[in-house]
């Protein structure tokens, strides 16, 4: 009799593993089935994804999806490209619900959020099917869009979201400067790609910055936002003024990383130039000479 309950117990048991298998295959709610190859969408998903970007998304990224009013990364185009190529529909998707919208992450669900991904895959190039997108779908943004290899450029304003051509996302992305970072990487790719120290050095004689000088800050020194907490965006400095502005020369330049959105402000201390770079690049530059002392990079 005992025998009999154990047999029984592990036949429940076989056939509640075979229910959480059969579970787990069945892609997440998404409006129809998952498709059979690639990242199928239909056009009346994308449709439903273009008016949920546009009420909930497009204060930040732009109607356009690259020209918002804040300094949110482009959602097309050859930055989305470079930071997203490598990485899975599912990726994208799975991120959005993570942290979108700022302020109530998940709120869209998971169907809204589909759908604007959907909007999203239409953007770069990828063709509608008669199978709706699925959140499990692991193919590879940067094999969904038009024309492998091309670059496009902004989308149509204000008209055709195709035209222009929308993302230039198909083929291999564009990564800028690949092969120069730290192991093997480059200043692009994807996300998490880099992290540490890519250029050691160290800064002669660094003095720490107190509380009391970021309330006070030193004329020489820029250490915060906009100069000061008040945001003056002025320096007290005057050895240039109106009188000798003019005869300024250029005496260095420095190529900033350019593979992301870049809005950023310079912190000087005590002749030390330290630049934010987009990737979550950090570098220490001497002011004076323009050369490089450090560089890490900090991660996403």
């Amino acid at each position: 009799m005992i025998g009999r309950w154990r047999l029984l117990l592990v036949a429940a048991a076989i056939a509640g593993c075979a229910m959480i298998v059969v579970t787990a295959q069945q892609p997440p709610p998404a409006g129809g089935p998952a498709p059979a190859a690639g990242a199928s969408y239909t056009v009346q998903q994308a449709e439903r994804g273009r008016v949920a970007y546009l009420s909930n998304c497009s204060g930040c990224h732009g109607p356009n999806l690259d020209d918002g009013p804040s300094d949110a990364p482009p959602v097309t185009g050859v930055n989305f490209v470079t930071f997203w190529g490598t990485r899975s529909v599912a990726d994208l998707f799975n991120y959005i619900m993570d942290s979108m919208p700022p302020a109530t992450p998940g709120a869209l669900g998971d169907e809204t959020t589909l759908d604007v991904v959907a909007y999203i895959l239409q953007r770069m190039g990828a063709s509608a099917g008669s199978n709706a997108l699925a959140s499990n779908t692991t193919t590879a943004l940067s094999a969904v869009g038009r024309g492998a290899g091309r670059g496009g450029g902004r989308g149509g304003r204000g008209g055709d979201p195709d035209a222009g051509g929308a993302a230039g996302g198909g083929g291999t992305p564009m990564v800028f400067g690949a092969g120069t970072g730290a192991g093997g990487g480059g200043r692009g790719g994807a996300l998490g790609d880099f992290r540490g120290v890519t250029v050691h050095g160290e800064v002669k004689n660094y003095v720490p910055v107190t509380f009391e000088m970021l309330k006070n800050p030193p004329a020489s020194d820029w250490l915060v936002f906009r100069g000061n907490y008040q945001g003056w965006s002025y320096s007290s400095l005057n050895q240039i003024n109106r009188n000798n502005v003019q005869h300024l020369q250029l005496v260095w330049q420095w190529a900033m990383n350019d593979s992301g959105t870049n809005q950023t402000s310079p912190i000087v201390h005590n002749g030390i130039l330290y630049l934010v770079s987009p990737s979550h690049i950090v570098q220490a530059l001497d002011a004076k000479t323009g050369d490089l002392i450090w560089e890490t990079r900090a991660g996403p």
